[in-house]
């Protein structure tokens, strides 16, 4: 297995990385600009750093 992380990645799996978001919640994050995504053709990716970014603000806010 290789050691490269992938820098971005489907929405299907993004779903399942936020612990089985739904999809509706999925799109409310990248409209409001808390993940990032963008169109390859008609395909979506979301960006994986912009996935990490969310979770530690995410975290942070917990522990104010």
């Amino acid at each position: 297995m290789s050691d490269v992380k992938p820098l971005q990645e489907r929405p299907n799996k993004t779903r399942v990385r936020l612990g089985n978001c739904s999809t509706k919640y999925l799109w409310h994050l990248i409209n409001s600009g808390e993940i990032e995504s963008y169109k390859d053709g008609r395909r979506r990716w979301i960006i994986v750093a912009s996935i990490e970014q969310y979770v530690a603000r995410k975290l942070a806010e917990q522990q104010k």
